[in-house]
């Protein structure tokens, strides 16, 4: 049940096929817990500070779609987010008001951006709670 794909971006990956997929899905944000919304051509962030389930997600996944800032009005309260992945999108800016509520993060996959420079708020992450933060190589400042 895997197909084999490419990304508008030349890259060459294997996937669920359709249906299984969609299955897979639907059991899992049937549950509220997480949001996936993987190549889908997204060219912002989902509202996702408005949906009725934000205070009890962990999971959240926008990697690979089209999304190039965070702005200043996206700011969700995911106090039990422990996974963000945001890799794979010409992300070039996040405002720094974007991680003030999320505490319990582990997970932060910033790979394959465009970012040039972290919000200061990174910094402000517990390291004691940051298992794994992902980042491009092309970071031009970076200070913890």
């Amino acid at each position: 049940m895997l197909e084999v794909g490419s990304n508008h971006r030349g890259g060459i990956y294997v996937r669920m096929h359709e249906l299984s997929r969609a299955t897979a899905m639907s059991i899992i944000e049937g549950k509220r817990r997480f949001m996936i919304r993987v190549n889908m051509g997204l060219k912002r962030m989902p509202e996702i500070q408005y949906s009725e389930h934000v205070e009890i997600m962990e999971k959240v996944s926008f990697v690979n779609n089209e999304i190039e800032e965070i702005s200043l009005t996206t700011s969700p309260n995911c106090l039990k987010l422990s996974t963000l992945l945001l890799g794979w999108n010409p992300l070039r800016k996040i405002n720094d008001s974007f991680f003030h509520h999320m505490p319990a993060i582990q997970v932060l996959d910033l790979s394959n951006t465009q970012l040039e420079i972290l919000p200061d708020a990174v910094s402000d992450l517990r390291p004691s709670l940051l298992y794994c933060l992902h980042i491009a190589i092309t970071l031009n400042t970076f200070l913890l």
